[in-house]
């Protein structure tokens, strides 16, 4: 009851929370990062398009996806129940939506020359009316989608093309794997590309691979898959209770965030388009026993809904890159090894997200999937990580607070001056935040809640451990086999005490 009563407790405080920073959510399921070189990443990230109407039928991955994880996906998607933004009703009288006052917010603009949809420019550059092309026909594309998504590895399906007759009574545009892997790669629509970035940090070389981030946002505002999905401008959602109207939060859009940056942009430039970009990242153990690691980061926009972005299949998120991961060995001095690597993480997302420093305040063109021009301002909103990240890119300890946080970056101390001053404030010494440049950003309003780490491994693994000491490890066990089973509980039939590397799924069938 008391874990339950906690729980509770939190979630109110989440949804609060959410109402003012629009709480995001990353993909429930991360693909494993692929090896860091750039023929591997090429192929691990080329998109899988089917017909040339930019429907997305899978990713090409070599062979390697199997039953099990796509049946792992779909059960995910299953579990995340949500209204798309279109179906909501828009007036009734139990529901009822304020518009945004300004009818030019997030309006098209004219520009001299005609603009064509993705699918037009993608036509003309291939050159053909055919929807399945660079494919032959649909039984070609179709194929070459089984063999990719539900198919065998790469070295069986070219032993199934090699078969005599196979090629002859199937017109296929491909004859082994290679051929079908080079279509892919190279005559299909792509994403941005890596590009490599040395940095020489103590005496080590460190590598980043990173896209553009201005080209990433606008592969999936211009995405056709996405056109209908667009969210323009924010509205205000109410719903009735009894004889109140109570306003409500389900998306990005219905937020207070947006509502105010929208007004500030209409005020000096009128006629903007707000993008909120939303970054995510998580440090990744690609093995178990060397361990080594990657250090992703993830972008997506909050004009779409939250349907498509919680879903891997819709590839609303991109990867945007790969985080150097070194520990930075050689420096033997512990303190300065820790406020070199936390320095050397925001170094790399301030050059990341440098490009948002003008086009955030001035703006840029892109179009939408339809061919649709307007004057776009992308901005930071929401970067969501687990909690041991955020206090990095915080730089600020649990007890510290945000104006003696800022307060020591505008002085012009000296090194040593400058790193006393942060160890009596209790915060890292972070030279220059990435997020220092941003316009419109406030970083402590911009960090979405952590369950895994703050409640479930920050509440209730302790409220568990004092359970333990108060009563003892027999009886909690025995209280938690006599549990009934019901639904949304999972019965521990050896109890509780004894588990170990608790997974988030087990901490929260414990709370």
């Amino acid at each position: 009851m008391v874990c339950r009563n906690a729980a509770n407790a939190y979630h109110q405080v989440l949804l609060q929370v959410g109402t003012d920073q629009l709480s995001q959510n990353t993909p429930e399921t991360v693909v494993e990062p692929a090896p860091l070189g750039d023929e591997a990443m090429d192929h691990n990230e080329a998109n899988f398009v089917g017909p040339a109407d930019g429907g997305m039928i899978g990713s090409n991955n070599d062979g390697h996806d199997s039953d099990d994880a796509d049946e792992q996906i779909d059960e995910i998607e299953e579990t995340i129940e949500v209204t798309p933004a279109e179906n909501l009703p828009r007036q009734s009288d139990q529901y009822k939506i304020e518009q945004f006052p300004s009818a030019h917010a997030g309006s098209p603009i004219q520009l001299g020359t005609a603009v064509q949809s993705e699918f037009n420019n993608y036509r003309q550059l291939i050159g053909s009316n055919n929807v399945y092309a660079p494919f032959h026909s649909q039984l070609d594309w179709e194929i070459a989608r089984w063999a990719k998504i539900h198919g065998p590895s790469s070295a069986a399906l070219t032993k199934l093309l090699q078969l005599e007759g196979v090629i002859q009574t199937l017109p296929l545009s491909y004859k082994n794997a290679r051929e079908l892997n080079n279509i892919i790669d190279n005559k299909l629509p792509s994403r941005p590309s890596f590009k490599r970035f040395d940095i020489q940090l103590g005496g080590e070389e460190t590598i980043m691979y990173a896209r553009d981030l201005l080209q990433c946002i606008q592969a999936l505002y211009g995405d056709p898959a996405f056109a209908r999905h667009l969210i323009l401008k924010p509205e205000r959602h109410y719903r009735r209770t009894g004889d109140q109207w109570s306003r409500f939060y389900h998306d990005m859009h219905t937020g207070n965030w947006w509502w105010e940056i929208q007004n500030t942009l209409e005020a000096t430039k009128p006629g903007a388009t707000l993008i909120p970009v939303i970054i995510s990242s998580d440090k990744t153990q690609v093995t178990l026993f060397s361990g080594k690691t990657a250090y992703p980061v993830y972008l997506t926009i909050g004009n779409l809904p939250k349907a498509v972005r919680c879903k891997p299949s819709q590839r609303g998120q991109i990867l945007l890159a790969y985080l150097p991961t070194s520990k930075l060995t050689g420096v033997t001095n512990r303190a300065s090894q820790r406020r070199m690597v936390a320095n050397l993480f925001h170094c790399c997302l301030r050059r990341l997200l440098s490009p948002l420093e003008h086009t955030g305040v001035e703006g840029t063109i892109m179009t939408d999937g339809d061919g649709i021009a307007r004057r776009v301002h992308p901005i930071l909103a929401v970067y969501i990580g687990d909690y041991p990240e955020q206090v990095i890119y915080r730089s600020k300890l649990q007890h510290a607070i945000s104006t003696l946080f800022t307060a020591p970056f505008h002085q012009s101390t000296a090194t040593l001056e400058y790193i006393r001053a942060c160890k009596d404030a209790g915060i890292k010494p972070v030279y220059h935040p990435f997020w220092e440049p941003l316009p419109y950003i406030d970083i402590f309003q911009a960090i979405t809640p952590d369950i895994l780490h703050q409640l479930h491994q920050g509440l209730f693994k302790h409220l568990v451990a004092w359970l333990l000491q108060a009563y003892g490890a027999p009886e909690i066990d025995a209280r938690v086999r006599r549990l009934i089973p019901n639904n949304h509980i999972h019965i521990f039939p050896n109890g509780i005490s004894r588990l170990f590397r608790v997974t988030g799924k087990e901490h929260n069938f414990i709370s």
